[in-house]
């Protein structure tokens, strides 16, 4: 007899992918993974194979991320948070390039942090591995002090769209939520000071490291726990994926989301949001007034959304109201940049449909080949700098309601406004937009929708349909073909070419028609369905190659690839619904604003059913030109209103 595991026990590399496709990794993915490697079960090949099978999901456009502490074995501080005496002498320097990672996180940090490439950030106690495509942009410059704040890599991870991934591991060892204790505004958060020694060219190099307490909970009240009820709170909100890698339960969940739940969970409980209520004469120490968790905050006017036409509207709010007692702007993305930060990295000033300056400062001008989610983001928090805009984030407007005085209350997950006006600048990409066909379900290879697209190269090899005759239809379809074995691209309606040059005077027509159309309560149709496909030389050049050869929809989805009623088949690996995005306006629907068709009639930015709500970023000013002339207009209208 033994008791050595059967081939059916054990699991492998392949199986090991397999589960984390079933769990929701994708290609490209930025992924910090937790560990307790003993629950995966008998692995063949040991760490090494759950490592390489993340990359054989993520390829090499991902990174993989791991924290790792610093293992000294001893603990060697005093109770004020120096390296005692004793030890000073004999105390190592700490040097990301042999540090070793703290023993307490398990044989899979100690595995990722000696792999082939890997980087490790500069801080002691907070210290990040990374391996993969990005792993020098997640480490580099990793601040000492507060270490788990901005610009460390939990906040690139954040900001990147990136993911966290528990793989057997303890709900409450989710070190992002680290990151989320140092955004929440609660009082009395405490703040350790650490000797640490540094490896320097001169020598060792001695420094007393500030940071917030993440030994124990960051302030009194929450159970040593609180991390996993965060998690589990989230997950019950229907967010993540959870599921099995091996025999270990996992979770997958979104950076950028746990994140923002995790701040809402601990300022709701703990916390006290800084805010200016009338009345209400309590301040803190930056002088803005004090409103416990759960008061009513009143403005005359809120604006949802801090993208271009939240900004913009902001900005000419600001000539005759202050921030926070007669505006406010709420924004539920976790970082300045609107949907910009999410953009993918082949979205290129060259390649973009066009960014347009806000009103009042310039956009930068970088290289054509720089990626718009590396400016604009930057662009976006300097602009609500230099106009003192204070943004509220991250903020989640659950519900906007009318009040019997006629103003609007604004339910949000951080307590409610109330307000005389609105403006929603909530946009679209919260909302993508995917049909459903025949056979769906049954697709055994990658279905993706332009919103999680990373880049071409995650389809090197593959037979790829494309499915969408709009901007990021065609783009899709000529960045991948010089990667894949096919690229085939699908479209309701052939598409429009549009020779000649975009002159003022047709800008206005199709302005003129979008406009026309949302007035009569229609929904707002597309941009390409407004103005066409202009015929650059780019696509000529692709046009001619075949590569914008169309197809007409298919009929149904089969596990193989998409098939017509008429008999025509192509097989594909990978389907990319690039089929848009529908107005993010679900937490309007309390104000009954749809008309029968489902469309919202407009007059301008005003809702003609209701002129204290302003849509800006909706039907004709749906573009980063329109987004300006509709913040103006909206602000105008609104001044009148409150003047009556």
């Amino acid at each position: 007899m033994t008791n050595e595991p059967s081939e059916a026990e054990t699991a492998h590399r392949a199986g090991l992918a397999a589960d984390l496709r079933r769990l929701g990794l994708e290609p490209g993915d930025a992924v910090m993974i937790h560990a307790a490697f003993s629950g995966v079960g008998t692995v063949l090949g040991g760490p090494d194979a759950l490592v390489d099978a993340v990359f054989d999901v993520i390829g090499t456009e991902g990174t993989l991320l791991s924290y790792q502490d610093w293992e000294l074995n001893v603990d060697v501080w005093d109770e004020r948070g120096r390296v005692r005496e004793a030890y000073r002498p004999h105390m190592p320097p700490f040097d990301p390039a042999t540090a070793r990672p703290s023993r307490d996180h398990g044989i899979l940090a100690a595995t990722i942090g000696t792999r082939p490439g890997v980087r490790r950030s500069g801080n002691p106690g907070a210290c990040v591995a990374a391996v993969g495509a990005r792993a020098e942009a997640f480490t580099a410059d990793h601040p000492l002090d507060f270490g788990y704040g901005e610009d460390s890599p939990f906040a690139r991870l954040v900001a990147s769209g990136g993911r966290v991934l528990m793989v057997g591991a303890p709900l409450d060892t989710m070190t992002l939520l680290h990151h989320a204790e140092h955004l929440a505004d609660l009082p009395g958060k405490r703040r350790i000071r650490i000797e640490y020694p540094l490896a320097a060219p001169t020598g060792t190099e001695w420094r007393l490291v500030e940071e917030f307490d993440t030994g124990a909970p960051v302030v009194d009240g929450p159970p040593e726990d609180y991390f996993g009820l965060i998690v589990r709170d989230h997950l019950a909100t229907g967010a993540g994926h959870q599921g099995t890698v091996g025999r270990a339960e996992s979770v997958l969940v979104d950076a950028a989301a746990i994140t923002g739940f995790a701040v809402s969970w601990l300022e709701e409980r703990y916390g006290r949001l800084r805010t200016a209520v009338n009345g209400l004469t309590a301040r803190n120490r930056h002088g803005d007034a004090v409103v416990e968790r759960g008061m009513v905050r009143e403005v005359e006017v809120v604006v949802v959304g801090a993208g271009q036409s939240g900004l913009s509207a902001a900005h000419f709010l600001r000539k005759h109201f202050e921030p926070l007692t007669g505006f406010v702007v709420l924004d539920h993305a976790p970082r300045p940049g609107g949907a910009w930060q999410f953009r993918w990295p082949t979205l290129t000033f060259e390649t973009v449909n066009g960014v347009y300056r806000l009103p009042g400062l310039a956009v930068p001008e970088p290289d054509r080949a720089t990626p718009v989610a590396e400016v604009i983001p930057d662009y976006f928090a300097d602009y609500e700098r230099a106009f003192d805009l204070r943004v509220q984030r991250p903020v989640s407007v659950r519900a906007v309601r009318p009040l019997p005085d006629k103003r609007l209350e604004v339910e949000t997950d951080r307590g409610a406004w109330v307000a005389r006006a609105l403006v929603n600048a909530t946009g679209t990409w919260e909302r993508p937009f995917r049909p459903r066909y025949p056979g769906q379900e049954t697709f055994r290879g990658r279905q993706l929708h332009t919103a999680r697209y990373r880049g071409p190269w995650e389809f090197e090899g593959r037979r790829v349909v494309v499915v969408g005759g709009g901007v990021s239809g065609f783009q899709h379809v000529m960045e991948i073909d010089p990667f894949a074995a096919e690229t085939h691209w699908v479209t309701r309606r052939p598409p429009e070419w549009r020779e000649g040059t975009f002159t003022p005077e047709y800008g206005r027509e199709v302005v003129a028609r979008v406009e026309e159309r949302v007035r009569q309560g229609k929904r707002p149709e597309s941009v390409i369905s407004a103005t066409g496909i202009p015929l650059t030389p780019e696509i000529r050049a692709a046009r001619e190659a075949g590569v914008l050869d169309r197809l007409p929809m298919f009929d149904r989805i089969e596990p193989d690839g998409v098939a017509w009623d008429d008999g025509r088949f192509v097989a594909a690996d990978a389907i990319v619904w690039a089929t848009g995005f529908r107005a993010a306006l679900d937490h309007l629907a309390p104000l009954r604003l749809r008309g029968p068709g489902g469309g919202i009639a407009m007059d301008g930015t005003e809702v003609a059913a209701d002129p204290r709500i302003h849509l800006v970023g909706y039907g004709p000013s749906a573009s980063t030109i329109g987004a300006n002339r509709a913040g103006r207009s909206a602000v105008r209208r609104i001044r009148e209103l409150l003047a009556t």
